[in-house]
Formats: structure tokens, sequence, C-alpha cells
């Protein structure tokens, strides 16, 4: 079974993480594993021990990926909640969106979407999952 991984980019990462939270529940079904990575938590977990004049920025944004590899090439879709953008990415920042990229197992990120925040993360959860099931259905397990 192949995985994904999706990245949720942007600078309101409580509706961020809201959206990906409502995501994870309604793919779930769909791979082995539907698992969360947030930018805190590799902050705090994989990157506590570098040097002070580390690329910070740079190595969360490499370990997100890193780690959301391993998940999708495993099974699972990682969802990446993040205020960085995925590695050669080219999208406009803008505060008030969620900039969508999505990355087949084995792939490189591409955009698929941005939604504009302050609605409903139930609803932006939705619009992710159908543009995803257009692009390339999944078959649930």
């Amino acid at each position: 079974m192949q995985g994904i991984s999706i990245w949720i980019w942007s600078h309101d990462l409580a509706f961020a993480r809201g959206t990906a939270l409502a995501l994870k529940e309604k793919i779930g079904k769909r791979f082995l594993s539907a698992d969360m990575l947030e930018e805190q938590e590799i902050r705090e977990r994989l990157c506590s021990g570098e040097k002070p004049d580390a690329d910070i920025p740079g190595l969360i944004r490499e370990r997100l990926e890193w780690v959301s590899s391993l998940l999708s090439r495993n099974g699972a879709a990682a969802i990446a909640v993040s205020s960085l953008g995925p590695t050669g990415v080219d999208a406009p920042e803008a505060k008030d969106t969620l900039s969508i990229f999505v990355a087949p197992a084995r792939g490189s990120y591409a955009f698929l979407d941005r939604i504009k925040a302050g609605g409903s993360p139930g609803e932006a959860a939705q619009r992710i999952a159908n543009l995803l099931d257009r692009q390339s259905p999944v078959q649930a397990r």
C-alpha cells in the first residue's frame, strides 16, 4: 500500500493543527495509519541538541520531510503542520491561508491548494480530502 505525505503550511498554526486533526480522521482508514507531525514537536525532540549557530528552520524542514517520507514509504499518511514550507517549493506566503502540498511515497512535494484560514477546520479538511480523491483515488484498506 502506498502512503502519502501532506504538508500544511501556515502562520496560523492553531487552524492548521485543527485542519490536520480533522483530515487525519477523514483519511485515516485509507492508509495503514495517519500521523500528524508538528513543527514544534520536531524542534523539541529532533533539534534540541543542535549547536547555537545551526540553521534550525532548515533542520526542522529537513527532519519533517524525512520522518514524513519514512511514514509514507511504509503505507501511512503523514500530515506535517508547519510555519515553514517544504524544501524546493515556490509558493507565496500569506498569513491568512493554508498552503497545502502533497507528495507520494518517494516523491517530491507539489502544490495542491490554498485555503483561506478562519473557516471551519473540518470544512478545510474535507476540501483537502476531496482534492486528494480527485488527484489519485486511494482504495480503503
